[in-house]
């Protein structure tokens, strides 16, 4: 989920939410993410919400842990603790 991936996944994101109903997202098999990819899982939790969908993330690795802390966007973004909050919490 990176600059160069993230328009494809962006449409793909919209188009599942456009069809409702509860959406678990698993991030577990990100191998990379920048501050594209975390724009991408903001808006398309904004897009849920104006949807009255529920989105949850899942998973997340990481980098992209450490990404959402340094924005302040763990809570936001983390839906339950992941394999890579702790590593990132003693970063």
């Amino acid at each position: 989920m990176v600059k160069e991936t993230v328009p494809a996944l962006w449409a793909e994101g919209e188009q599942r939410l456009q069809a409702g109903g509860a959406l678990d997202v698993d991030l577990g098999r990100v191998e990379l993410c920048d501050s594209t990819g975390v724009a991408m899982l903001v808006d398309w939790l904004r897009l849920a919400a104006a949807r009255g969908t529920r989105l949850r993330y899942r998973n997340a690795p990481a980098q992209m842990v450490a990404i959402a802390q340094v924005s302040d966007l763990q809570q936001l973004l983390l839906a339950e603790p992941s394999p890579g909050a702790e590593l990132a919490d003693g970063a």
